[in-house]
């Protein structure tokens, strides 16, 4: 006999009539140049920020996604909460071997506690002072620490109490005397690559989170889509169950052709094209595709290119569950687009259910397209459509849990009138206080084997997509 289990089911019935309740957060994986591997950490806020940046550094797509994510929300005076896995298959530390003075053997290694390239950014150096040994330490800021003792063992266990990310590990000749030099690197840390098989891998680790949606940066190919799709629609029906979505990055544009040119001009139409050719072979309800990238501004000022979804996603979630992304402003962090899409392109790109950024007068830069990957007749083709009956089914499950395994007697606590009452509650909430939708209706029922069904219905707010502004000379 099977598992007993309380689950949901999302019935996409063509337009039919028929704790996610922290859903104002976003979930970035991506790969970085310092900072801890496969632990997901959690920001709040601008202080969130800073503690961010601690941790992963400033450098490297992750911690750029996490400062676009956060500062566009905070911009609008819609804070999320952003977590954070730091990935990368074939990510190593970087490390240097001191040796003895004969340079045969090692005395000592010194490992930078993270993988990646930063570590290579490390300096060291050893002198003689009097009777005593100094190894000196410099970090990539030019600050130096230097560690003195009379034996090697002392210089290693004062490194290794000091709060630095360097680690110093006795080797075979630590009780011989060793080499001097000026300063030298570590070397060898990496940052890893984002391949299908990390993707992969990291999705599995994703199994045991309950975080409603996902953006794995850079995972920009098909068979990476594929990969976030089937993940997203194996979390529906997991125990226990997560109703996760996914925003996903396409195809980068790159042109050696001066903007604004001719060629230039070709290789944007040939870029949207292939995007829409693409895109014609994906069917995907749980991924939000997002065209395009934007130039930021990292920590020290200096602009960078990236694709548009962190942010996009990010200005986003900071949203009521009843708005659309069209017309979202993520001004507060975008410099300029690149591409910056022409109209014609644009279009062809919002058929084909890709999101984007454009520039309008009085607006700034926004958001438009507005589109999952569902198809065209689907319930669930806007993104805020299934953001919304995702919360509210979630909720609903959630809050009946606690009758699950009651008899289904009205006569005392149980009783499919009270799985009712208590599946009702939250949404009760999110339609009369928060406003969030415009009806409910749960309808449960059960068979002979204690099978129950709550049939439920929930009624989104439609959003104002195209809006045409008629002007006539009225006669008097």
């Amino acid at each position: 006999m099977s598992e007993s289990r309380f689950r949901t089911s999302y019935k996409d019935l063509y337009q039919s009539t028929s704790s996610s309740a922290d859903e104002k957060q976003l979930t970035l994986i991506g790969l970085g140049d310092t900072g801890p591997m496969d632990s997901f950490m959690s920001f709040d806020g601008l202080s969130g920020l800073d503690s961010a940046e601690i941790l992963f550094g400033t450098g490297g797509r992750l911690p750029h996604a996490i400062r676009e994510a956060i500062q566009v929300s905070d911009g609008l005076g819609k804070p999320i909460t952003v977590n954070a896995l730091r990935c990368g298959e074939g990510a190593l530390k970087a490390s240097l071997n001191i040796m003895n003075d004969a340079t045969t053997l090692v005395a000592m290694t010194l490992e930078y506690d993270y993988d990646g390239t930063e570590g290579n950014e490390w300096d060291a150096k050893v002198e003689a002072d009097g009777l005593n040994g100094v190894v000196t330490l410099r970090d990539p800021d030019d600050e130096s620490t230097p560690f003195t003792g009379a034996l090697l063992v002392d210089i290693i266990a004062l490194i290794n109490a000091s709060s630095l990310p360097v680690t110093a590990t006795p080797g075979p000749a630590v009780a011989s005397n060793i080499e001097l030099f000026s300063w030298r690197s570590l070397s060898g840390g990496l940052d890893g690559t984002l391949t299908s098989a990390e993707v992969t891998r990291v999705l599995k680790l994703l199994e045991d989170e309950d975080y409603p949606n996902i953006l794995i940066l850079g995972a920009n190919t098909s068979a990476m889509h594929s990969l976030i799709g089937t993940h997203c629609s194996g979390m529906l029906s997991a125990f226990p169950q997560v109703e996760r979505f996914a925003g996903v990055e396409l195809e980068t544009f790159d042109s050696t052709n001066t903007e604004k040119s001719a060629a230039w001009y070709v290789d944007v139409g040939d870029w949207a094209s292939d995007i829409v050719d693409y895109l014609d072979t994906k069917l995907d309800r749980n991924l939000i595709a997002c065209a395009g990238q934007a130039n930021f501004l990292d920590s020290d000022g200096k602009s960078y290119e990236a694709n548009v979804a962190a942010c996009a996603m990010a200005a986003w979630m900071g949203q009521s569950i009843k708005r659309g992304m069209i017309n979202i402003q993520v001004g507060s962090v975008v410099q300029s687009l690149a591409p910056n899409i022409p109209n014609s392109n644009r279009s062809a790109l919002a058929d084909a259910r890709a999101n984007y950024l454009m520039f309008v007068k009085g607006r700034g830069y926004i958001i438009n397209g507005g589109r999952t990957l569902a198809a065209s007749t689907s319930d669930f083709k806007y993104p805020e459509v299934l953001r919304a009956v995702y919360v509210c089914g979630a909720e609903a499950r959630e809050n009946g849990l606690v009758a699950w395994g009651d008899p289904d007697d009205p006569d005392t606590h149980g009783g499919l009138a009270y799985l009712q009452a208590q599946m009702e509650k939250p949404l009760t909430t999110r339609k009369d206080n928060k406003k969030e939708i415009v009806a409910y209706q749960i309808r449960p029922s059960i068979d002979g084997e204690g099978n129950v069904t709550a049939n439920m219905g929930v009624t989104p707010f439609t959003t104002m997509r195209n809006v045409v502004h008629t002007v006539y000379v009225k006669r008097s």
